[in-house]
């Protein structure tokens, strides 16, 4: 039977510091009622937010959970003045 080496030292991921960062899935939920093609990489980065955390890159958790509320936070805004804009065409095509 062979011996591992004597530096080998296991695979264990390092321990999180800090907070663990929202994953922000009512944003998520927010792009798919509001304009869903921004609602998947919000959806992607929201996922990621607990694999990288718990893979100890709290950083890569933090800027991903921010894509994940920056994308729903578009798609909102994109959703409204859409609705807007869509509003503005039927007042203006029923007057005229």
């Amino acid at each position: 039977m062979s011996q591992p080496p004597t530096n080998y030292q296991p695979a264990y991921a390092p321990q999180p510091t800090g907070p663990r960062p929202s994953a922000h899935w009512g944003w998520c939920v927010v792009g798919i009622l509001f304009f869903w093609p921004l609602c998947i990489p919000a959806f992607i980065n929201a996922a990621k937010v607990d694999r990288l955390y718990n893979e100890g890159d709290v950083a890569g958790a933090e800027q991903a959970s921010a894509a994940a509320k920056k994308f729903g936070l578009i798609a909102l805004i994109v959703g409204i003045v859409l609705f807007v804009l869509m509003m503005i065409i039927s007042i203006a095509g029923a007057n005229g």
